[in-house]
Formats: structure tokens, sequence, C-alpha cells
């Protein structure tokens, strides 16, 4: 491979034959080198054949076990300790003035992105609070199944702020009898 290619992450997923939820935690576990153009993460050619190199050597037999835990910055007592709260959801936005107005030595700091955006931002450590409202094809069931996916190995608490309910806003007295989403393929 030219030494200039470089593949985002969909791309990877091909090649390699694996999720792109795999790629992203080949990445944040630091398997797999990566950079960042705008929002998009990039893997040169040479990384990836650099990662497939180092899957062929031999296993170890045995290898130590080790317990890994974050470590925590400590502030100084007259500074705040930063929150990122990441999401498009409103509700996040009224958490953010709570905690800043009620929790003394926090300092809240809002990210405005998607839902899938909010869940690899924890994945990859940038979020401490996130809102999704993904819903899983598969199951039908919303969020779960994503978190279940990407926060492989993570320790997290899942918190349901709400439900909503989708639907049309029609004219006074519904003249064109819309009753469901179908309806709206129908000739007038």
């Amino acid at each position: 491979m030219a030494d200039d290619i470089s593949y985002t992450t969909e791309e990877i997923a091909h090649i390699l034959k694996v999720s792109k939820l795999t790629v992203y935690d080949l990445i944040k576990k630091g398997e797999l080198q990566s950079y960042r153009v705008g929002k998009q993460m990039r893997v040169d050619s040479s990384d990836l054949e650099a990662y497939k190199q180092s899957t062929k050597s031999t296993p170890k037999l045995t290898e130590p076990s080790a317990a890994i835990i974050p470590s925590v910055p400590s502030y100084p007592p007259s500074s705040s300790r930063p929150i990122v709260i990441t999401g498009q959801d409103v509700s996040l936005d009224l958490l953010a003035t709570h905690l800043e107005k009620h929790v003394p030595g926090v300092r809240p700091l809002r990210s405005y992105v998607g839902s899938l955006d909010s869940l690899f931002s924890m994945y990859k450590g940038e979020s401490d609070i996130v809102s999704t409202h993904l819903l899983d094809g598969d199951s039908g069931d919303y969020n779960l199944p994503y978190i279940r996916r990407l926060l492989i190995g993570s320790s997290y608490k899942v918190v349901n702020l709400l439900k909503r309910r989708a639907g049309l806003y029609v004219a006074k007295g519904n003249p064109h009898k819309l009753g469901s989403w179908a309806d709206l393929g129908r000739r007038a």
C-alpha cells in the first residue's frame, strides 16, 4: 500500500470485515493508530499494515493480569472540576445549569453532538455524561443495544430521562384523515 493512502473507520471495518464499533474499540485501546480530520477518524495505510502485522505474532501462553483504574486528576481547592456533558437534548442544558448553580467545585462543559457521536466521545473518555436517542432496528429497543455494543468493559449508569411521542401535526379537523405514516403515501 502507498504511504499517502488513508482510510475512514467505515473503510477499515470493510477491509477487516468487522463492525465499525470494533474499529473504534481498536483505536480506543491504542492497537490501531488514527488521527482526526474534522469530525472523521482516519487511519493511514501504514498504520493498518502495522496493526495487521502485530496481530500475526505468536500469542503468549500466560499473561499477567492487572486492574486498570483510571486516574482522576486532582484540582486545587480554588478551582473547579470540569464535567463534560455531550448531546443535543435540552435536558442536558438544564442539568448543566443546575450543576453550575448548585454543586460547588463542578464546572459543566457542554458539547452539542448527535447521539452516536456522544457515545463515541464517552467511549474515548472525552465525555462524562451523554444523551442518546438511538433506535435499534433489529430489536426495536432504544439506546441499550448501542450502549451495550459500544461501552464494552466500561462502567456506566443509564438513566431514562424522558419518553417522547413522534407524530404529525395536521390542520384542524385532520382534513386529509392522516392516521399513520403510511397515509402520507396515499394520493389526495
